[in-house]
Order: structure tokens, then sequence, then C-alpha cells
């Protein structure tokens, strides 16, 4: 389904479309998997450049009604694409954002504590601190170079950061110091990052 006929359910309105819009738990934006249940999807991943107007009315996560069960979003292969509206997914864990050229209202991410998984991309950061404290998440994606890695503090439970190679990351060592982790690094060539990606997990010590 599509966003006019979301409208055309939330309209109607009544007992069978709330649990309609209810069982919706996940959004797919340009995924090329197949259906799954309770996800909503939208448009197609195809070649990139030729398609980045398919979702033209469709350009923030305010285009979509309240989703209250949603808990994961993923959003691929679009131009420019804001977060305002993100506060409708309360129970959001799952946040991903790949080959999207501009990302806005990155800020608003603070407000998302319960995340556990985020990759970001469309935007560029100094380091990591703007992204606010999230205790819960475990994996992030960062699809730029930041200057410093100063930030990382606050995810405790983190245990996989995808980035470009970092000027500072003195920030992680004193993270993996005070965790008592030790810290595995691998670097390789990922088109995702458009070029080199540094891959550091964390592992606690004996």
């Amino acid at each position: 389904m599509g966003i006019p006929q979301i409208r055309i359910v939330q309209g109607i309105g009544g007992a069978r479309a709330t649990a309609l819009l209810a069982e919706v738990t996940s959004i797919d934006i340009n995924d090329g998997d197949k259906p799954k249940p309770g996800t909503l999807k939208f448009g197609l991943n195809k070649e990139y450049r030729k398609n980045d107007a398919v979702l033209e009315e469709f350009d923030s996560l305010g285009a979509l009604p309240d989703l209250p069960n949603v808990t994961s979003i993923s959003v691929s292969y679009v131009s420019r694409f804001s977060l305002s509206g993100i506060e409708k997914f309360p129970k959001l864990t799952d946040l991903h954002f790949w080959h999207v050229d501009h990302l806005e209202g990155v800020e608003v991410i603070r407000e998302c504590r319960g995340l556990q998984r985020l990759a970001l991309s469309g935007v560029e950061l100094d380091d990591l601190s703007s992204l606010g404290s999230h205790p819960d998440l475990r994996s992030l994606g960062v699809v730029w170079r930041p200057k410093s890695l100063k930030g990382i503090e606050n995810f405790p439970s983190l245990e996989m950061l995808r980035t470009q190679p970092c000027d500072d990351i003195s920030p992680l060592l004193s993270v993996s110091t005070e965790r008592n982790a030790a810290v595995s690094v691998n670097s390789y060539m990922d088109s995702s990052f458009c070029g080199e990606v540094i891959v550091l997990g964390f592992t606690p010590r004996d």
C-alpha cells in the first residue's frame, strides 16, 4: 500500500482501521526484499539516480499517520529525507538510512532513547556527541568521516561501530578502558560508505 491508501484507511477510522494500522511493525522505503508480515513498503530498490524521484510525495516520516507499534524503519536511495515526525513511533528500536544524499532533522534522534541499531547517511557531523545518549544502542553505522569519536561514551551498550577513518580515536580508547573491553578493528572497502570503512567491535575482557 502507498500513502494515499493509508490515508483512506485512516480517514475511514473505526476499530477495523485502528487494528489494521496497529499491525504495522516496520517500514521499508526502497527496499527490494519480498513483502513481510507487518511491513509497510514504499518504492523500489533500483539503480540510484534513475529512481530518486519516485518518492517525491514522501520526504519525511511526518507523511505517515501514527503507527504506534512500528519498531523498525529503513530508508534507502532517496535524495532528501527528514526525520520530522519520528515521535509517531515511540517503540522504535531500529533506524537505518543508506544512500540518502541529505538527511534533515538528525537532532531529533536524541529523543529516540530506545534505539538498539542505528545507521546514518546524508549528514556530516564533527563527532558523535550530537546524537545524544542511547543506553541500549548496540550497533551504529555512520556514513561519513567524523573528526573525532567524541560522544561514543554515550553508548554504553555499543558492540559494533562502522565508520570511515577518523583522526581522533582517543574517546574510543577511554571507553574501552572504562568498559574493560578489547576493541577489534577490521578495515575494508565498502560502496555503501563510498570508500574505506572501519569496523570496531567491543569484546569484554576475561
